[in-house]
């Protein structure tokens, strides 16, 4: 297991039962939370109407358009030529978001954010490029260590015209830090520019999902488990002999959702264990918690050797949904692709055809064939911008390097619906999954 198991980061869900129905009231992608009565979600991202940022009303919806236009109207604050800036900030409203400019950045400078809020005011920050697109994310320096405080400290891979930093208040009331203050207040940034860093060039990523059971397996902070072998009849008699062609669909998936970047998946069905430094993936076992569970969010793919547990037997929690041998395994490739994602540097996302989305409900990862698209980050990684997941998958592993040999299809590049309408027509109900209460982010270690 990896230096820094803090960092970890589950597909996490909480369950409780209803007369005529098992309502999972808390099911969620990536992401521990509290059992949240009627599906409650996370407060709206409104913007701020204060001097210092520049952005809209916090009547402004969340939608793409409006997003975008608040890092057009950011506050400028270039790091100058001694390559720092200090300013404050103030937050007029729990949700308010304030975005600044800080300036061009080229490739190879190391930009460097350290915000301390006043009276104990917790907040999260962002980096972002000049596409809206995220950098980074932090929510605290070190949580185990009490550094609640937002760090960043990351070596840009790219020329841009604008770098963006966006604070908040932190919206996390569980892997985050409950302590500080969660209100308006005020903060202040210290941003820094080190130039001529080297930049990590992408590096191939070696999986190795385990389906036989036997390993020992501790993720985080979280107790050591026995791994049992995955089996399709663990998650339902109706699955009796199909062990072999559910592994088969889940490799499959999984194998299309990577297919564009450099990323090795072997399988234990197929292929022999791999020597050197490679990720693990379990399928198997049951957990009351979580969905699947991994590592940490390993920014820019630091780590080669890491670990995640995708929970298969939890599927049998979906059966009031009737759901086929196909649509299970493509809930739990969903799953995989998703703690994996985790493992090769990506955030949560809130679109649900994304990879890395927190999801809605039972349907929407048995019926969508998500994949890695650029779309808007879960609002506890940070309430506005985008995370592009193909453009980091590309800088943190690489592309394919067999690409240009095979076809590619459009379907490998899109999220697919396979929405089932006898479900409709049959007025069998959803199963909800809850919005994040709140995660908490990895710590940040410099690149």
């Amino acid at each position: 297991m990896h230096s820094h198991p803090n960092r970890m980061t589950p597909f996490a869900r909480r369950f409780s039962h209803c007369v005529a129905l098992t309502t999972l009231a808390g099911l969620l992608v990536g992401c521990e939370v509290s059992v949240l009565p009627g599906g409650a979600g996370i407060a709206g991202a409104g913007t701020s109407t204060s001097t210092n940022t520049g952005s809209t009303s916090p009547d402004s919806s969340n939608s793409n358009s409006s997003r975008s236009s608040m890092f057009s109207t950011a506050s400028v604050r270039v790091i100058t030529e001694s390559n720092v800036v200090t300013f404050d900030g103030k937050f007029n409203y729990l949700d308010d978001i304030n975005v600044f400019d800080l300036g061009p950045a080229d490739t190879g400078d190391r930009i460097t954010i350290e915000i301390a809020g006043h009276g104990g005011l917790n907040t999260v920050a962002a980096l972002f490029n000049g596409n809206d697109d995220l950098i980074d994310a932090s929510d605290d320096r070190s949580y185990y260590g009490g550094l609640l405080d937002p760090y960043i400290s990351r070596v840009i891979r790219h020329d841009t015209d604008h770098l963006y930093l966006g604070v908040a208040i932190s919206s996390s009331k569980h892997f985050a830090s409950n302590e500080g203050r969660f209100a308006p207040g005020t903060y202040t940034v210290t941003a820094r520019r080190q130039p001529n860093s080297e930049v990590q060039a992408p590096r191939s990523q070696v999986v190795w999902m385990d389906f036989e059971g036997g390993a020992s397996v501790q993720i985080g902070l979280e107790p050591s488990v026995s791994m049992r072998a995955f089996s399709a009849e663990s998650i339902s008699g109706r699955h009796d002999g199909k062990t072999s062609y559910m592994i088969d669909l889940i490799i499959d998936h999984m194998k299309k959702d990577f297919a564009n970047y450099d990323v090795t998946l072997l399988d234990s069905r197929h292929h022999e264990k791999p020597t050197g430094q490679y990720t693990k993936l379990y399928f198997g076992n049951y957990n009351s918690a979580y969905l699947g569970l991994a590592d940490n969010v390993d920014t820019g793919n630091a780590y080669l050797d890491q670990e995640a547990i995708i929970y298969t037997e939890d599927m049998a929690m979906f059966e009031n949904l009737f759901p086929s041998t196909e649509e299970v395994a493509l809930a739990i490739a969903n799953v995989g692709s998703h703690e994996l994602g985790h493992l090769l540097g990506l955030e949560h996302s809130s679109d649900p055809n994304d990879c890395m989305a927190t999801a809605a409900s039972a349907r929407q990862i048995l019926e969508t064939d998500a994949a890695f698209i650029r779309s808007a980050p879960q609002t506890d990684v940070f309430p506005t911008g985008f995370q592009n997941g193909p453009q980091l998958l590309m800088w943190n592993v690489g592309i394919n390097p067999n690409l240009e040999a095979r076809v590619v299809r459009m379907d490998e590049w899109l999220p697919v619906s396979h929405k089932a309408e006898w479900r409709d027509r049959e007025g069998i109900p959803d199963i909800e999954i809850s919005l994040c209460g709140g995660c908490r982010h990895h710590d940040h270690d410099e690149d």
